[in-house]
């Protein structure tokens, strides 16, 4: 696997932050599995509890991302300058462009949406 260049250097601590938080985030899915085992006792009803949360989590984790950030998709005429920086910045990587969405604090991205940040008004 090659990878494209890029002026950036390797940045290994955020690389060791992930790969720890993968590792904790798999523990405790071995955790809750082994929990209702304990619990259920059935080893076909674990695995449709856990295979439909995963599930759900696969399919819905974006929205659960803009919820938990209060964000809003927004369109061009709402945030014509945000989505002009993404448009640019889209079409030098040959990416199709994603949703945008605005948020009062915080940035997220997930499959094709982004998210910007904003000061808060209030």
């Amino acid at each position: 696997m090659t990878t494209a260049p890029t002026r950036f250097r390797p940045d290994h601590q955020l690389t060791a932050r992930m790969l720890l938080t993968m590792f904790l985030l798999g523990l405790a899915y071995v955790a809750f599995v082994a929990a209702l085992l304990v619990l259920i006792k059935s080893v076909v009803a674990v695995v449709l509890i856990a295979g439909g949360l995963l599930a759900a989590q696969f399919w819905f984790s974006d929205r659960i991302a803009l919820d938990a950030m209060r964000a809003r998709v927004v369109g061009p005429e709402e945030a014509p300058g945000l989505h002009a920086v993404v448009d640019r910045l889209c079409a030098m990587a040959a990416m199709p462009k994603p949703r945008l969405a605005v948020a009062a604090v915080g940035t997220v991205s997930r499959s094709r949406r982004a998210c910007s940040q904003t000061r808060s008004t209030r």
